[in-house]
C-alpha cells in the first residue's frame, strides 16, 4: 500500500478540484476561501481539503499544522498506515456530513460496514469525536439496513483499539445479540480469545441483571445509541 502524504499549500495557491465524491460545500467563510490547502496524495492522485475544516474537526491535525512539529514547517504530513479509500471518504464527510447512503444495496452496505469500521479507527486516531460518534451511528444504522453484522473484522478492530472504546463495546453487543451462534462454531479461530472473553463475560452481567430485577425481558444495549458515543467534551484531546 503506497503511503498517504498531506501537504498544506500557501494561501495563494488555488485549491486543486475536487473530486466527483468530494462536492464542495454550498457556503463558505472567508477564513476558508483564504485558508491553506491541504492536499493528500497517492500517487499522482490529490484531494483537495481546507486547512481550517481539517484542523477544526480534528485536535491531531490542528497540533500537527499549528505547532513547531515537522509539518507545520513543511507542510506535508505522511499517512503510510492510512488506507486510501477510508481518508477519501474522512475528506467527504469534512465537507458533507454524510457517510453513506440508503440507496446502496445489500453488497454495498456490507462493504461500506468494513470502511466504516476503519473509519472510526481513524477518527479515534485523529480525536475527531463527531465523526466518531457519526460513524458508530452509520454502522449501527448500516448492520440494521443490510442485516448484516461485519465480523470479519472484529479481530482486526479489536486489536487495534482498547477493550473500553466505543466501537469494542459495539463489537461485543454485537456477538451477544445480533450475531448467531453458528458464526462462531464455524469460525472459532477467527476471533481473539479475550474477545470471545469480553463477550462472555458481558452476556453473564446482562443474564444476571434480568434475574436480579425479574424482568420480562433485557433491554438491549443496542437500541440506546449513547452507550457508544464519545463525550464531546474530548474533543480538544490528542
Amino acid at each position: 500500500m503506497a503511503s498517504l502524504q498531506v501537504t498544506a499549500k500557501p494561501p495563494s495557491t488555488p485549491a486543486p478540484p475536487a473530486t466527483p465524491a468530494i462536492p464542495k460545500p454550498a457556503t463558505q467563510t472567508a477564513t476558508q476561501k483564504t485558508a491553506q490547502i491541504l492536499k493528500t496524495r497517492q500517487g499522482a492522485k490529490g484531494l483537495g481539503v481546507h486547512k481550517d475544516l481539517i484542523c477544526y474537526h480534528s485536535p491531531y491535525f490542528k497540533a500537527a499544522f499549528n505547532s513547531g512539529f515537522e509539518e507545520a514547517k513543511t507542510g506535508i504530513m505522511k499517512l503510510p498506515e492510512t488506507n486510501t479509500k477510508v481518508f477519501e471518504l474522512f475528506v467527504h464527510w469534512l465537507y458533507t456530513q454524510v457517510l453513506w447512503s440508503k440507496d446502496d444495496d445489500k453488497e454495498e452496505k456490507r462493504t461500506a460496514l468494513e470502511t466504516m469500521m476503519d473509519l472510526h479507527l481513524f477518527a479515534d486516531m485523529i480525536r475527531a469525536v463527531s465523526l466518531m460518534n457519526q460513524s458508530i451511528t452509520a454502522l449501527r444504522d448500516l448492520s440494521d439496513a443490510g442485516s448484516v453484522v461485519p465480523t470479519q473484522t472484529f479481530a482486526r478492530v479489536w486489536k487495534n483499539t482498547t477493550e473500553n472504546s466505543p466501537i469494542c463495546r459495539l463489537i461485543i453487543d454485537w456477538m451477544i445479540w445480533e450475531v448467531n451462534s453458528d458464526v462462531f462454531e464455524r469460525n472459532p479461530n477467527s476471533f481473539p480469545h479475550d474477545l470471545l472473553l469480553a463477550a462472555m463475560t458481558a452476556s453473564r452481567k446482562a443474564i444476571r441483571a434480568f434475574q436480579h430485577e425479574h424482568r420480562s425481558t433485557i433491554k438491549k444495549p443496542l437500541l440506546i445509541e449513547s452507550n457508544y458515543h464519545v463525550s464531546e467534551d474530548t474533543k480538544e484531546a490528542v
